[in-house]
């Protein structure tokens, strides 16, 4: 399982961003939420490096996680 979650593959930054979401959808939904920070930071670390300070950095992880989680409250309630 870990290795899936650490799986490299190219990507588009939306497409990482999408699948990092679906990633944090299905720990929730697995009840699996381990750190997640260090693999969104694996996953998106060239995009995150580019940008000009720590608040924005924090703010794109968040902007992830919360999506992710969004992604979840949808499948546990019958919308998606």
């Amino acid at each position: 399982m870990l290795s899936k979650l650490f799986a490299r593959k190219k990507m588009t930054n939306e497409e990482e961003r999408n699948d990092l979401e679906d990633r944090v959808c299905s720990m929730l939904h697995d009840q699996k939420m381990i750190n997640i920070i260090p693999i969104i930071t694996n996953v998106m670390y060239g995009t995150l490096v580019q940008l000009e300070n720590t608040e924005k950095v924090w703010s794109e992880i968040k902007d992830i996680i919360d999506r992710g989680i969004q992604k979840h409250k949808e499948k546990k309630d019958g919308i998606s």
